[in-house]
C-alpha cells in the first residue's frame, strides 16, 4: 500500500471514530445525570479549575468534584486529597457519563467530549488577553486546517472533526467584564451574553492571600522547585519575571529574542536582584545556557504563573494575558515585543489595538530591555485605571461562581 493510500485510509478511519463519538454525544443525552457530581479537567495546569475545585471542597461538601485526567497525573492529584481518575478507566468513563457538570479551562476534550451530552458545560477559560482564538481567529483556522471559518462552520465533516474544540459550545462561560464578554468571549465561543458569568477569575484569589497562606499553598501543591524558588526570593532586593506568550511557529524563543544570559546575570548579580523566566510548556529552551547563572532561575513550565506573581516586583511580557493578571497588583511592567510584526503575520491576530489596550514602557530589543532594567525608574503602567475598567470591571462584584452554576442547573431543568 502506498503512503498516499495509507494516509487516506488513516484519515477515513479517524473520521469514522470521531463520527461514532459525535453520535455517542447525542445518544448519552438520554442518560440520567447526577446534579451534584461535577467533573473537572486536569488540575495540574492552568489555575482556574484547580481553585474552583478547592473552593468546592472547602465550602460545598454537598457536591462531589472529580478530576478527570488524560495521563497519569491523577496519581499525583490523589496525593493532594483530590478525587481523580483516568478518562478511559472504568471509573472515569462512569463519572464522565453521569456527571451533571463539566468544568474546564479550554474545552471538553480535557475530560471526555463524547460523554458530555446532557451535562452542563462550564468553560472558565485560562485568562484575559488580546489574542484571537477559536471563532475569532481566521489565521489559526487557515494555518491548522487550510479552511476559513465560514467553510468550517458550513461543513459537516468539520463539525464532526472539530466538535470538541469549535462546535461543543459552553452552556456557561466566565468573563471578567462586559467589554470582554461582548468583544472577546461571546464571538470566540459563539454564545449569547446571557450565558456568561461576569466576575473575577478563581485563580486570582492568590493576590489577596498573605505570604504565609501563599507559601502553604505552594508547599502543598506546587513542584519542589517552585517551593525552593519562593523560599529563596526574600534574599534578593528585587524580583523580575519574564513570562512571554507562546508562538505558533515554535522554536527557541529566548534565542530569537537575543537574550544574552551572561550580561543579564552580571547585572542581576551586581545588584543582588533575581530574574525569573517562566515559559509556556510548548516553548523550547536549551537549559544549559542558564546553568551557572547565579541570579537567573527557570521556573517549571507546569507551575501556575499566578503563584509566583505576588512575589514579583516587575513583570516583563509581550502579548500574554499574564499582563492583565499582574495589572491587578499595580506593580511595574515592561513589554518586550521583539517580534511584533512576525507574531502578527505568523501566529495570531490581536483583537484589540496593542498600543491602546496594553500600555506600558516597551523594549524592542534585548539591549533596550537591559537598559531599562538598569535604570532606577518606576515602570508602573500609566492609564492603568482605564484598562482595569475594561478588563476587570466585574472582579469585585462578589458573585459566587459555584452558586451561579447551581442556579443555571435549576434553570435548565425547568
Amino acid at each position: 500500500m502506498t503512503a498516499r493510500k495509507t494516509n487516506k485510509w488513516t484519515a477515513t478511519v479517524g473520521f469514522g471514530l470521531r463520527l461514532a463519538g459525535y453520535i455517542t454525544y447525542h445518544l448519552v443525552k438520554l442518560v440520567p445525570r447526577c446534579k451534584n457530581k461535577w467533573c473537572f479537567d486536569d488540575l495540574q495546569g492552568f489555575g482556574n479549575s484547580r481553585f474552583l475545585y478547592m473552593e468546592l471542597m472547602e465550602r460545598h461538601r454537598e457536591i462531589r468534584g472529580i478530576c478527570i485526567t488524560r495521563d497519569t497525573s491523577y496519581r499525583t492529584l490523589r496525593n493532594f486529597g483530590f478525587e481523580a481518575c483516568h478518562w478511559l478507566s472504568p471509573r472515569g468513563i462512569w463519572h464522565c457519563l453521569t456527571a451533571g457538570v463539566y468544568v474546564v479551562t479550554v474545552n471538553t476534550r480535557q475530560i471526555n467530549p463524547y460523554l458530555s451530552g446532557g451535562a452542563l458545560y462550564v468553560n472558565l477559560w485560562h485568562g484575559n488577553g488580546l489574542k484571537a482564538c477559536l471563532w475569532n481567529s481566521e489565521m489559526r483556522a487557515q494555518s491548522l486546517y487550510g479552511k476559513n471559518l465560514s467553510q468550517i462552520a458550513r461543513s459537516f465533516y468539520w463539525k464532526v472533526t472539530l466538535f470538541s474544540t469549535y462546535f461543543r459550545k459552553p452552556d456557561m462561560a466566565l468573563s471578567t467584564s462586559s467589554f470582554l464578554t461582548k468583544r472577546l468571549f461571546a464571538p470566540q465561543f459563539q454564545i449569547p451574553h446571557k450565558r456568561f458569568i461576569e466576575t473575577n477569575l478563581p485563580r486570582n484569589v492568590v493576590f489577596s492571600w498573605s505570604r504565609r497562606r501563599l507559601m502553604e499553598y505552594i508547599r502543598t501543591y506546587e513542584p519542589t522547585a517552585t517551593r525552593e524558588l519562593a523560599e529563596a526570593i526574600p534574599a534578593f532586593r528585587k524580583v523580575y519575571a519574564y513570562m512571554p506568550t507562546w508562538r505558533d511557529a515554535g522554536g527557541d524563543l529566548l534565542v530569537r529574542a537575543g537574550v544574552d544570559f551572561e550580561r543579564l546575570n552580571k547585572l542581576m548579580s551586581d545588584r543582588n536582584e533575581l530574574f525569573i523566566i517562566k515559559l509556556h510548556p510548548s516553548v523550547e529552551i536549551d537549559r544549559k545556557v542558564i546553568d551557572g547563572c547565579s541570579h537567573i532561575r527557570l521556573m517549571d513550565s507546569q507551575t501556575d504563573a499566578c503563584t509566583i506573581l505576588p512575589f514579583t516586583d516587575l513583570l516583563i511580557t509581550d502579548y500574554s494575558s499574564v499582563y492583565y493578571d499582574f495589572l491587578q497588583l499595580n506593580r511595574e511592567i515592561i513589554l518586550f515585543p521583539f517580534d511584533l510584526d512576525e507574531y502578527l503575520n505568523d501566529s495570531r491576530e490581536l483583537l484589540f489595538n496593542y498600543d491602546q489596550h496594553m500600555p506600558a514602557v516597551r523594549a524592542n530589543t534585548f539591549d533596550e530591555l537591559l537598559a531599562l532594567i538598569g535604570r532606577r525608574t518606576d515602570y508602573r503602567v500609566r492609564g492603568r485605571s482605564r484598562i482595569m475598567q475594561l478588563f476587570w470591571e466585574s472582579r469585585g462584584n462578589g458573585i459566587d461562581i459555584i452558586q451561579a452554576i447551581k442556579q443555571r442547573q435549576r434553570d435548565k431543568r425547568r
